[in-house]
């Protein structure tokens, strides 16, 4: 597993990349900030939160760009619920809360 290995950071944006084999889990974390997602490969995600709610799926492919708000304050983490891993970029605009 690798994630949230900072690739830059400049001028208030950050670029990190993360990749997950399947199976994997992100460790639980807050999105703190307004951020754009370029997932690289990969075919589903399941969103899982700390509080006990619903998880979520989430279908990605290679290509995929989303402009992602802030989850804080709700903890939640990213499993590789698909057969391929999941990788992507992020470009985190960390000077805009």
């Amino acid at each position: 597993m690798i994630w949230d290995l900072q690739i830059t950071e400049r001028d208030g944006v950050r670029v990190h990349r993360s990749r997950l084999e399947p199976g994997e889990a992100s460790p639980w974390h807050v999105d703190s900030y307004h951020r754009v997602s370029v997932v690289l490969q990969g075919e589903q995600l399941r969103i899982e939160y700390q509080d006990g709610g619903e998880p979520e799926l989430v279908p990605v492919v290679a290509g995929q760009v989303d402009w992602d708000e802030p989850s804080a304050p709700r903890v939640h983490r990213a499993v590789n619920s698909g057969q391929l891993p999941y990788e992507e970029v992020v470009v985190a605009l960390i000077g805009r809360a």
